[in-house]
């Protein structure tokens, strides 16, 4: 990835087609959908380049005219789509769920959300259907499938859904008392050390500690918020943090001076993260 330097004072879009031409990228005449995260408010790491997703295109080497930026004309399956299928197929075999683009979740949403994903990747004929489990309380701008896997995979048209679809709900159905079983901050805290979706992470570290708070288990969230801020400083001496090690690091060391003075403004601080994670999710 090229160095973007510091933030252009031009439009961004500007700005990073102009230094990709500089530093030896060749654009194409199409659209380039970009999107750049610039974090709210203060940080630790305060000089941090932009970092932009890239989307629907590959860069590989070429001689020596350097990099060559090419846009892949691929489509996704359209919301509309998703929609009919779970319309027509889904919803009568399910209750208490909403469909939002493109993932399929439970009502009423409190901390956890849990539902399904459907992505269709590079193919819009690609039906990719995944569960997942995302504790809202730790602060995110998207759908996070750390707590889930991949149930159903497999290609998908107005030609063969009849045929399909009736298999692909039992999977669903399956794997419903998955989703039933993490359903609050207790569960998350608590999950089988023997599953495999229990690790020694430090993702996994922050949700464990964050759920101890709003369980009331200050004392122990105090120990997981030690190892973790232990964990992190390690990174930062290594000079192996990324972005996130950087923002886990300040939420953890904030929390631990908020149980300090009282447990509410933790508490409170989880609530105003789970805010900000429905918010860019736009959940209800």
């Amino acid at each position: 990835m090229p160095n973007l330097g510091r933030r252009s004072n031009l439009h961004p879009y500007v700005g990073i087609r102009r230094r990709l031409i500089q530093q030896g990228f060749h654009p194409v005449k199409v659209l380039l959908k970009l999107s750049a995260h610039v974090p709210d408010g203060p940080t630790r790491h305060t000089h941090r380049p932009l970092e932009f997703q890239f989307q629907c295109f590959n860069y590989w080497s070429s001689g020596s005219q350097g990099l060559l930026l090419k846009m892949e004309n691929f489509s996704r399956m359209k919301n509309a789509y998703i929609k009919h299928l779970v319309t027509k197929y889904v919803d009568p075999h399910f209750t208490g769920y909403n469909l939002q683009g493109f993932i399929y979740f439970c009502e009423p949403i409190e901390y956890v959300l849990r539902g399904y994903c459907f992505d269709s990747g590079r193919n819009a004929d690609l039906l990719k259907l995944m569960t997942f489990v995302q504790p809202l309380y730790t602060p995110c701008d998207f759908i996070a499938l750390t707590l889930g896997e991949t149930i159903v995979e497999t290609f998908i048209s107005k030609d063969n859904e009849e045929k399909l679809m009736p298999e692909i709900v039992k999977k669903m159905k399956d794997f419903e008392p998955y989703l039933f079983e993490l359903a609050t901050p207790r569960e998350l805290t608590h999950l089988p050390r023997q599953t495999k979706y229990e690790n020694n992470s430090d993702v996994a570290c922050e949700r464990r500690a964050y759920s101890r708070i709003l369980n009331g288990e200050y004392e122990e969230a105090r120990i997981e918020l030690n190892i973790l801020i232990g964990r992190l400083n390690d990174h930062v001496v290594a000079k192996i943090a990324a972005r996130y090690e950087f923002e886990a690091l300040d939420r953890a060391e904030e929390l631990i001076r908020l149980l300090d003075i009282n447990s509410q403004l933790a508490l409170d601080k989880l609530d105003e993260y789970t805010a900000f994670t429905k918010s860019h999710l736009r959940l209800p």
